[in-house]
């Protein structure tokens, strides 16, 4: 029953961005609503003329209030995390990482963060990767993230990421073991990008998924089934025997960001 009702919210959320968007008999198109707010709501009018930032804009509210649905129905995949031992890994999980050693000891390669060069407006902190003081309360010391603004979507393009080679070797990893992707995330409340990149792929078409950054320590449980690649690439199978590394980056761009990650693990 749960998700019959969010897949109806889905179409019709979806429905009235259409609707909006596209002129309908009787409609006046000439004086598109505009709107400089992030979240703003959508004109009653019409989305007609609107830019694509904007558009974006329009369906991060409405994903925003389907995930608000999702959390009252008891559908979210995240969870609270309120002390060290509200949450139990299950045996048998791979722990990534809780940045408590300066070190990883469970046998993947360094993290690193990184942006483009593009002079569009990017910007990262820290500029190379450290472990930042004031991990999520299952591992307080320490944890990983990074901060600054992303430009527009536009060539030559702009990026920012944080992330670590799966082996020390950067060998490419089995992950055909695992169900889910854990990892607490504190933020700025905006969407991110959690992406599985694999050897086969050569053209950046990497598997992806999105998540919300709460800006409370929050444990994030992304089923492996929920990595997909953009159609604009080569597409292979959702399988992952050969992934080289785990990345976490902004998805909204000009705007600024700000996301915190630690307690990294995979879960059989």
């Amino acid at each position: 029953m749960r998700k019959t009702l969010v897949f109806i919210l889905v179409l019709t959320v979806f429905g009235v961005v259409w609707t909006y968007a596209v002129p309908q008999p009787g409609m006046d198109a000439a004086q598109p609503g505009r709107s400089d707010d992030l979240w703003a709501a959508p004109p009653e009018d019409s989305l007609m003329g609107w830019s694509n930032d904007q558009l974006k804009s329009e369906v991060y509210r409405l994903r925003r209030e389907l995930q608000d649905l999702k959390k009252k129905l008891g559908m979210t995949d995240t969870v609270e995390i309120k002390s060290k031992g509200s949450v139990k890994v299950p045996k048998g999980s791979w722990k990534v990482d809780d940045f408590e050693s300066q070190t990883p000891t469970s046998g993947i390669g360094w993290w690193t963060s990184f942006s483009d060069q593009n002079n569009m407006g990017t910007t990262i902190l820290p500029a190379s990767y450290e472990r930042q003081p004031g991990g999520s309360p299952l591992s307080p010391g320490y944890c990983a993230g990074i901060r600054g603004h992303l430009g527009p979507s536009e060539e030559p393009w702009t990026w920012a990421f944080l992330q670590a080679s799966l082996s020390r070797d950067e060998k490419p990893v089995d992950l055909n073991g695992y169900r889910e992707l854990w990892f607490a995330a504190k933020g700025d409340g905006k969407y991110y990008v959690v992406s599985l990149q694999r050897e086969v792929v050569k053209d950046y078409n990497n598997f992806q998924t999105d998540f919300i950054a709460p800006e409370t320590w929050t444990l994030v449980k992304i089923p492996l089934s929920r990595f997909s690649q953009s159609t604009y690439g080569t597409q292979y199978p959702r399988t992952f025997p050969d992934v080289k590394v785990l990345a976490f980056s902004p998805e909204l761009h000009e705007a600024d960001y700000d996301l915190k990650i630690d307690d990294v693990v995979f879960v059989k």
